[in-house]
């Protein structure tokens, strides 16, 4: 069906009840005081691993061809994730992917030993990372296990576990780990490429399900930490009022929900075979795992002098956030190991995600992009970067003509109004490309208020010429002296008895000098509630009591201040009730928030990706990791966006998800815009005024750009805020 988003971001029926199942198997089994008690017994609980034995816990990993369920991967990574926020103290994760290896295998050495491990006779795990010199370290769950897989060279073996060829590991964790002695009983399962090629789709599983766990057990940590900070106080208030701890759970919960997203991509991939499953399974390890250990070190620090002491829980979550990823390794080779995948020799600079999933939407962007290529012409593009105004007419009225602007809307024309999947495709496109589509999008935002509270007769003659690319609108919330408190406007509109009379100024008016109106917030009741007395309106700029002074801002584009003096308003202009602007402006914030910013971050990595290969440096670790860690963030961004859109698409609306996929975006583009230009080093400094300049000075536009982005549309702290409120609860000072 068109505009079928890559994966179902709700839960079927049957992986509800699945989670259900093990919710409540942990809440009898696995409790923080049977979690405790299992850290003096080599971090095992024989009771906890009987009660997941009884219910399948290894059976439901194998298919039903080797006597099992067949579940796929995303439910052992939703059960992984419940494992994880228990703590508990059993090793799941690693008993299977021993058993999918063994399955995998399907040879006479691996059945038998899958037999036992299904029928609970004995705990089979593998080693995660390859002997060395005869020994294999570390190995998760082998204090107290039976056997495991272990690749040696390039031999895959089913070591016998006993006392001389374990030795168990006193570790961080407090986990069943232990060192590994290859000795004489050992039974080859694979040799050869065969061999590798096993314990590699092995490892792509294990990161998998290992990312789960992570983001379980983040999760459970975030939500401890939430629950102190609202009853903590100091200074007679709840710590969670306050910013300093506010907006680091923020930021916990956004980073969460991208991993538990990308969690549930990477799995699906490896489910169905495709081409992405081992890099995805990379990032998602990697970002789980980086997420982990920052919300349970907020955990342990936010708890003060309480999170330090063994007696509060938070440590435990601190200690296991670190042990149970660095038996593998730490998110740097993964990171590596996910750009060894996506920019391998002769890949070119890298794949752009493409969220949609059926041919239709794979033909529209395809049909986009074909019209960039023709409309968006290298002179027009030179044209908006020294001028510094991301509109043009024609360019506009070419994207009306194809029924791309405000694409999702019902048009009356008999054209089909796309669907929020194919919406997002084409506004991606735009925004990746940088058309000249700024004013346009500002128009379209107030458009969007005009058809929820607008009268009818503004309806009517603003609407059909926005459709035809005729009418244009800017912005004007943001004033001088207030910044993204927007409420504390201080532009007055004054009711003489005929008619609004406007004075006062606005900054940060991108294109007001160029646009047909401004979508102005003014005060009509300077004495009351700051929220209660603003009214909106659309106001004509081409009428006297305006003037628009240029403002340049740091990455090149004119924006203005727009002074307003004794200007001269109708009432039919007025978009909602009088001193009822706060509703119209949350209508506007709405979709300011849920605007897409990962294009900008696509756009960077494409640029610092082809500089990497034309220098011959793709291959170089710093090179892969850096660029693997941003492609990463890239991969979350879009994911965090694609939940706006399901979320629009099912009638719901994005409160809180919208700041947080605006918050990581821009973040993410900043950070990523410093390291990525220290990485290309001097010659990133080239702008794209010189002829030099490293790939047409993409990469030092980007980095003066992205400054921005996490200041317009709302601040970071303005979303943090908003999540920390909306998502976790937190109370406002």
């Amino acid at each position: 069906m068109p505009g079928e988003p890559p994966m179902n971001l709700a839960p079927t029926e049957e992986q509800e009840a699945l989670v259900a199942s093990f919710a409540d198997l942990l809440a009898a089994h696995a409790t923080p005081e049977r979690v405790r008690a299992a850290e003096a017994t080599a971090g095992f609980d024989p009771e906890l691993w009987k009660a997941l034995r009884d219910v399948g816990v290894v059976e439901m990993a194998v298919p039903e061809t080797h006597g099992g369920w067949g579940a796929d991967l995303l439910d052992l990574a939703l059960v992984a994730e419940r494992m994880g926020a228990a703590a508990a103290a059993a090793p799941v994760v690693e008993t299977q992917v021993a058993a999918r290896l063994l399955a995998a295998l399907d040879i006479a050495a691996g059945r038998a030993a899958l037999a036992t491990a299904v029928g609970g006779e004995r705990l089979v795990t593998i080693a995660v990372r390859p002997a060395v010199d005869g020994v294999a370290s570390l190995v998760p769950g082998a204090a107290v296990a039976e056997e495991a897989v272990v690749l040696d060279g390039d031999r895959l073996l089913l070591v016998p576990l006993r006392d001389g060829t374990r030795t168990a590991v006193a570790n961080l964790a407090a986990a069943p780990l232990a060192d590994v002695t290859l000795g004489p009983g050992a039974i080859e399962l694979a040799r050869g490429a065969a061999a590798v090629g096993a314990f590699e789709a092995a490892l792509d599983d294990w990161l998998v399900l290992t990312a789960g766990a992570l983001v379980g057990l983040g999760t459970a940590a975030h939500r401890l930490t939430v629950g102190y900070a609202k009853e903590r106080r100091a200074w007679d208030l709840p710590i969670g009022a306050y910013q300093a701890v506010a907006h680091p759970l923020a930021n916990g919960a956004t980073a969460l929900d991208g991993a538990r997203l990308l969690v549930a991509r990477a799995a699906g991939e490896l489910a169905r075979g495709g081409p992405r499953g081992r890099e995805l399974a990379a990032m998602a390890f990697a970002f789980a795992a980086e997420t982990a250990r920052q919300v349970t070190y907020d955990g342990v620090h936010f708890h003060g002098g309480n999170g330090f002491t063994l007696e509060f829980d938070a440590q435990l979550y601190y200690r296991r956030a670190r042990g149970w990823a660095r038996v593998w390794g730490e998110p740097r080779d993964a990171y590596r190991r996910a750009a060894r995948v996506r920019y391998g020799r002769g890949q070119g600079p890298g794949r752009i995600v493409d969220l949609g999933v059926d041919e239709s939407v794979a033909a529209l962007r395809a049909e986009v992009r074909a019209f960039l290529a023709e409309e968006l012409t290298p002179e027009l593009e030179e044209r908006v970067y020294r001028s510094g105004v991301s509109h043009d007419d024609t360019f506009v009225r070419r994207l009306a003509e194809r029924g791309w602007l405000a694409p999702g809307w019902d048009r009356g024309d008999g054209r089909r109004a796309l669907d929020p999947y194919e919406a997002h495709v084409v506004v991606d496109e735009l925004t990746k490309a940088e058309a000249p589509v700024y004013a346009i999008g500002t128009t379209e935002m107030v458009a969007n208020v005009i058809r929820a509270v607008g009268s009818e007769a503004l309806r009517a003659e603003i609407l059909p010429g926005f459709l035809r690319g005729e009418v244009t609108i800017a912005l004007g919330m943001t004033e001088p002296e207030v910044g993204s408190d927007v409420a504390g406007v201080r532009t007055r509109a004054r009711w003489d008895g005929e008619r609004w009379v406007v004075n006062g100024q606005k900054m940060f008016t991108t294109n007001g000098h160029i646009t047909d109106y401004i979508f102005l917030l003014t005060r009509t009741r300077p004495d009351g509630p700051k929220h209660a007395g603003l009214t909106m309106f659309l106001v004509r700029l081409d009428q006297p009591g305006i003037e628009a002074q240029a403002v340049y801002t740091l990455s090149g584009e004119r924006t203005n201040i727009v002074y307003l003096s004794d200007v001269v308003v109708e009432d039919r202009w007025r978009i909602g009730a009088v001193d009822g602007g706060w509703q119209a402006l949350m209508i506007a914030l709405q979709d300011e928030h849920s605007a897409p910013f990962s294009p900008h971050l696509a756009r960077l990595i494409e640029a610092v990706a082809q500089w990497a290969h034309e220098r011959g440096r793709i291959d170089e670790p710093d090179v892969r990791e850096r660029l693997g860690r941003w492609a990463t963030a890239l991969e979350v961004a879009q994911l965090l966006e694609l939940r706006t859109t399901w979320m629009v698409a099912n009638g719901q609306v994005p409160v809180a998800e919208g700041p947080m996929s605006k918050l990581f975006s821009t973040e993410s583009l900043v950070h990523a815009a410093e390291d990525l230009t220290e990485l290309v080093g001097p010659d990133a400094l080239r702008s794209r005024l010189d002829p030099t300049a490293v790939v047409g000075g993409r990469i030092e536009h980007a980095l003066r750009f992205s400054l921005g982005t996490a200041i317009y549309a709302g601040t970071s702290e303005i979303q943090r805020n908003i999540i920390a409120q909306q998502r976790c609860g937190l109370p406002r000072k």
